[in-house]
């Protein structure tokens, strides 16, 4: 015999069952929680991802460089001989990190295939050196692991307003390294899965090392988030 919400067991005792309402609600909380939750869980799971990534990418570079200065001099070394700084990439990646650093694609700047099509700044505005590149007259691989690497170099005054990597040594020019760490998977965007290098006679230094993180954050350009990111 059944009555009414309850269901009378062969034992006589009722207990209680949910109705279909009642179910439909609860179902309803827990997709309305899910729908919060979600989205905050996902973002702290690609963060995590990212970090374990760029972190890697710091392992990985700073050991090329330390390995580089031992067989070739420091990076003040690196310079000597190029007046013209555009010729300069290719024979710099051939000698000074190519036997440190495992690749798998090697690319002249504007070709496809060693960076994703298009990066956006950290504010959403575009970068301004077109397509397929990070930079000006540039030179990119792309690491065994999946890094999109850029080589490129700035004036000293430059590295230090954009990425305040602290005291530079006394050279006309700074080396500079944009990394997407996740090579072509999105967002691909500066600040947030790319993110700069400067190569001083310290070694490898992440971007904003110099406790300057003016240029990270939402409405500017994301240069300086690589220390700021590692804290």
């Amino acid at each position: 015999m059944k009555k009414r919400g309850f269901i009378l067991t062969q034992a006589g005792c009722g207990s209680k069952a949910f109705t279909l309402a009642e179910t439909l609600i609860t179902l309803s909380i827990i997709g309305v929680v899910a729908a919060l939750t979600m989205p905050t869980l996902i973002s702290n799971y690609r963060e995590k991802v990212i970090l374990t990534r760029l972190k890697k990418a710091v392992s990985v570079f700073s050991q090329a460089v330390q390995r580089s200065f031992i067989d070739n001099g420091s990076v003040e070394d690196w310079f000597e001989g190029y007046s013209d700084v555009s010729a300069f990439y290719g024979p710099l990646f051939t000698t000074y990190f190519k036997p440190y650093v495992n690749t798998i694609k090697e690319c002249d700047e504007g070709a496809a295939g060693c960076w994703a099509y298009h990066t956006k700044l950290m504010n959403g505005s575009n970068n301004s050196w077109g397509n397929n590149k990070f930079g000006s007259s540039v030179y990119l691989f792309v690491t065994n692991d999946g890094m999109n690497v850029t080589i490129d170099t700035w004036s000293t005054a430059d590295c230090q307003n954009n990425f305040n990597a602290g005291t530079l040594a006394a050279i006309s020019r700074c080396l500079v390294l944009a990394v997407d760490v996740n090579g072509m998977q999105s967002p691909n965007m500066v600040g947030k899965d790319t993110f700069f290098f400067v190569i001083t006679d310290k070694g490898l230094v992440p971007a904003g090392a110099g406790s300057n993180f003016a240029n990270c954050s939402e409405s500017s350009t994301g240069y300086s988030c690589a220390a700021k990111f590692l804290q």
